[in-house]
């Protein structure tokens, strides 16, 4: 038998989702999500030490714990919210119910500033305990990198399914996707009393997101390299006289002759499918039965919107100012991305499809309003001028 291993936190996260509800399900869904990691004195006596060097990277993984899980218990087979009810392994999702509840996220680092490096498009509750960072290389970590033969700039553009951890950040990217409890189900059964509160207008603060997908850069092959591997030695362009005697060389169209030469290869191949050399992802995650929604907002929160600013204002109290979106209208981006994937669960969205949905982002309470491939946001308030929520957070 194995030893029980503790796993110590090195540090809190702080981010703009204070509750479950609304919390992107992938980092893909709200790039304007941005969060900051600051590493416990606790961990090293220098704590800024242990970040030198993590600026040359442009993305990070960030491992962390689902610290409000409230079920005990963990099941073999979870019904992801994208698959509308279907149930399939637990691992075959991302779902935060598992035999160790540790949570991944492929975040874009931003700034790293003493013992705290900002990262951005990040799907985990506030105040998450994160156990461990390490750099993204696309080198070792994209297996279109590593599959022998594989161009260099494959998987960065050009890909027609996400799937890779190469690929160029975007909704469909979430082959590393790790979602909530309420993306991928494992919420045990509930009787009718529990199944009517789920209904009720308080956010439920008891689970968290994880997630991932990116956008990278990556180390360019110079064309002459690439002509060099593609035709071989013996096969370069050789000297030759014209009638007066001088040199030439003989031209060669380098990219035809590196397209006769080497196979065509799909660098990620079409979902439910593997193939060698190829990179593939099950076909719900890209073709899933719940469709993207048409976010409106009416014209009073539209108004109620712009009272809210970066920094305090004369004219604006404290509970307006925001502290991680950027203005307004960040904000407005933010909350369509995350509305427009439709952050429901499977209940909700079965059985609750008549009440208005709550969430919170940043120091905006949102109010919203479902109905057919549309959702509809009615009211946006400070967290703070909600009693029941403002509770919670002292």
């Amino acid at each position: 038998m194995c030893a029980m291993f503790a796993l110590k936190p090195i540090g809190y996260i702080q981010t703009p989702f204070q509750f479950k509800n609304g919390t992107p399900r992938q980092p893909t869904v709200c790039s304007q999500a941005r969060g900051t990691i600051t590493i416990d004195k606790a961990v090293f006596n220098n704590p800024e030490h242990s970040l030198e060097g993590l600026e040359q990277y442009s993305h990070v993984w960030i491992f962390f714990i689902f610290h409000k899980n409230n079920n005990a218990h963990y099941k073999a087979k979870v019904a992801p919210p994208r698959l509308n009810g279907r149930r399939v392994g637990v691992f075959s999702t991302r779902s935060p119910y598992r035999p160790n509840n540790v949570g991944l996220t492929l975040a874009k680092i931003e700034q790293v500033k003493g013992s705290s490096v900002v990262v951005s498009g990040v799907d985990i509750l506030d105040g998450t305990p994160v156990v461990d960072l390490k750099p993204y290389i696309p080198q070792y970590d994209c297996p279109d990198f590593r599959s022998q033969g594989a161009d260099p700039q494959a998987g960065l553009v050009g890909t027609e399914v996400g799937g890779s951890a190469c690929n160029v950040a975007g909704e469909d990217d979430i082959s590393h996707v790790n979602n909530s409890d309420e993306l991928l189900g494992n919420v045990p059964r509930k009787n009718a009393s529990e199944k009517k509160s789920e209904c009720s207008n308080e956010l439920d603060t008891s689970t968290q997101c994880e997630n991932s997908a990116i956008e990278n850069s990556v180390h360019v092959v110079s064309p002459t390299d690439m002509a060099d591997r593609a035709l071989g030695e013996s096969e370069q362009p050789t000297p030759t006289k014209d009638v007066k005697g001088n040199k030439r060389v003989e031209t060669v169209d380098i990219d035809s002759e590196i397209l006769k030469k080497r196979p065509h290869k799909n660098v990620v191949s079409k979902p439910g499918t593997v193939s060698a050399n190829s990179v593939s992802s099950a076909s719900w995650v890209t073709e899933a039965p719940v469709s993207k929604l048409t976010v409106w907002f009416i014209e009073r929160a539209e108004r109620q919107l712009q009272q809210f600013a970066r920094t305090p204002r004369a004219d604006s109290p404290d509970p307006f100012t925001l502290q991680h979106l950027g203005s307004p209208e960040e904000a407005r981006t933010a909350i369509v991305n995350i509305l427009q994937e439709d952050p429901r669960s499977t209940y909700r969205r079965k059985h609750c499809a008549d009440s208005l949905y709550y969430f919170t982002v940043d120091a905006l309470h949102l109010t919203c309003w479902f109905f057919d491939d549309c959702v509809e946001v009615l009211r946006v308030q400070p967290v703070a001028a909600v009693d029941k929520l403002r509770d919670k957070l002292t």
